[in-house]
Parts: structure tokens; sequence; C-alpha cells
């Protein structure tokens, strides 16, 4: 199945979209719902009207959105060159991952946000060796800062491109003033305009709250870890192919490759420190996760392992969603 993938064909989208449509079968019995409050920021008053969309609108949407991203974040992979070999093993590994938990498999603010990350992403990726760069510096932080308020929950957005211009640039003082600028414009006009119309007590709703919990107390508990588990044996067989790979490639892929790892470092922790996080938040983390587990799909030279966990990763897909199905009903 993975050599479906594995070539820069058109034959690959086909697949990706079947692929899809395969790994969410479960829609039929427990179809996608719309779940966002008030405190996730401005995106809640852009989603509090779908639940009004019948189920197979929404089962569209969500189709959409997913193999969207996913094909954007392939191309932005390929264009990069973050691979030695071109081809749509990125997109799939998202799909694939993304499907994994029945928390995942809904629009939430965390399904919207993702698009937003690959852009901020995108932009990022562009500040190495750019010689007009302020434009875009500023430009990141805009979009990186309108992202935390758009979703209160995305504020690490606004750190990863700090963290990023250190990396990809050195340092002008000038350059961090530029980015920072382009993160306060967006605060700036929503709390002035808060301000000017006597709303002032709402400005928590555009701010991340915080608060330190695990998750134990969810009926799926043994999917949930059987998810966690799988995930991470593929991240760290990712890593390792990635550790021996990425020495071979060019200055700037291989920087491009540590901002990578910054952003799943920074995304993983807001789960468990956010004030009612739950496993939704979590669905930010796979933009990442799913360039780093690419790895290990492309680079082993024995495909029996590869087809082994891919195929472990569609039977766990099935048994937890559908479980879940059982749990609720």
């Amino acid at each position: 199945m993975i050599a479906f993938f594995k070539d820069k064909s058109s034959g690959g989208v086909f697949w990706l979209v079947l692929l899809s449509i395969a790994l969410h079968a479960h829609f039929i019995a427990d179809p996608p719902q719309v779940i966002t409050s008030p405190a996730d920021g401005f995106i809640y008053h852009l989603l509090k009207w779908l639940p009004d969309v019948p189920s197979v609108g929404l089962m569209l949407l969500y189709q959409l959105l997913i193999i969207t991203q996913a094909l954007l974040l392939n191309y932005l992979c390929n264009n990069l060159r973050l691979f030695q070999r071109q081809g749509f093993l990125v997109a799939m590994s998202y799909i694939a991952i993304t499907a994994l938990l029945p928390e995942w498999n809904n629009i939430t603010p965390s399904l919207i946000t993702n698009s937003l990350i690959i852009g901020v992403f995108s932009m990022v990726s562009r500040f190495y060796g750019h010689q007009k760069s302020k434009g875009i510096i500023y430009n990141c932080g805009l979009l990186a800062s309108a992202t935390a308020l758009l979703y209160v929950n995305a504020f690490p957005l606004i750190l990863f491109c700090f963290l990023s211009i250190a990396v990809l640039r050195s340092f002008k003082a000038n350059e961090w003033f530029v980015l920072l600028l382009g993160v306060i414009t967006p605060y700036y006009f929503v709390f002035s305009a808060l301000f000017l119309s006597n709303n002032w007590a709402l400005v928590s709703n555009y701010l991340p709250s915080f608060q330190l919990h695990l998750i134990w107390e969810l009926p799926h508990i043994l999917g949930i870890a059987l998810a966690i588990v799988l995930l991470i044996i593929l991240l760290l067989l990712g890593s390792v192919f990635a550790s021996r790979n990425v020495g071979r490639m060019l200055l700037h892929a291989r920087r491009v490759w540590v901002t990578i790892f910054i952003l799943l470092a920074l995304f993983i922790p807001i789960c468990f420190v956010v004030r009612n996080g739950l496993l939704d938040i979590l669905l930010m983390p796979t933009v990442p996760a799913a360039v780093i587990i690419t790895n290990f799909f492309l680079y082993p030279k024995s495909r029996l392992l590869t087809n082994i966990l891919f195929w472990l990763v569609v039977a766990t897909v099935v048994f937890i969603n559908f479980t879940w199905i059982i749990v609720r009903a």
C-alpha cells in the first residue's frame, strides 16, 4: 500500500482520497460533530453556525479539510526538499495519524487551525537566505498572532516564530523588532476595540488560561493509550531515520528540520497545561509529527516493518473508532 504514495504521480491523490474515505468509514454510524466553546476565541463565532449543517455536509467538510491540509503539507515538504525522494508519503502519514482518535474526527478549532499552522510553517521556512526578509517576518508574526486570537490554544505559534528566526537567521535586532510588531498588531486592534466598546471584560476570552492536569477519566482510555504508544513508536523511528539522512541535505533543509522538531515540542504539552484542555488540542502537533514519521515510511530498505506498522495504524484506527461507537451507544 505504501508504494502507491512513494512516487510523485497524479494517481497519488486518488489513493489519498481513497485512504481518507476508508479510514473514516465509521462516519456512517458516527458522523462528525462541531465542537467549540466561547473560550476558544474568535473561531467560536465562525463554527457555532455549523451544527445546523446536515451530517453529510459535515462529513464532506471534514474530508475536504483533512485532504487539503495533507496535500498542502506534502507540497510544502516536497518544495523544501526535506526528503531525498518526492511523493505523497507526508500526506499519507498526516491522513493516517489524524484518523486515530475519535476526538480528532470532528470539526474542531484545532482542525481549522492546522491549516494556519501549515501557513505559518511555510512563511517560517522562507526566513533563511531571504534578502528582503522584513515583509515576510512581519507577515509571519501577524499570521501567528491572528491564529492565536482565532484559537487561543494556538499561542505556541508565536513562540515558534521567535525560535525559528533564531535558528534560520543570524541575529539582527531590527528583524526581531519587526516580528514583535507583527505579533502585537492583531492584539492591539482587538483589545482597542474591546476597550472602546466597553467590553474589556471579554478580553479573557482571547487569552489562554492555564491549569495543569492529566487525562485519565475519559471512557476510552485504553484506545487513547494504544494510539499514544503507537504514535510514540512512529515518532521515535521517524526521528532515528531523520537523524541518519538530514546530514546529507542542504543547510537550509537541515535548519528547517530543526524548526519542525521545535514545533512538535511546543505543541505537545498544550493539552496538559491549558484549562479544560482536551484531546482535540493534540490534533495540532500532528502537522510536524506527520513530517517526522514520513522518514520511517520512506528510508528503511526493508519494507516489511514499514508495511506492518502502516497496517497496524489502520487496524488501530478501526479498533479505536468503532469501539468508541460502542461505548457511546
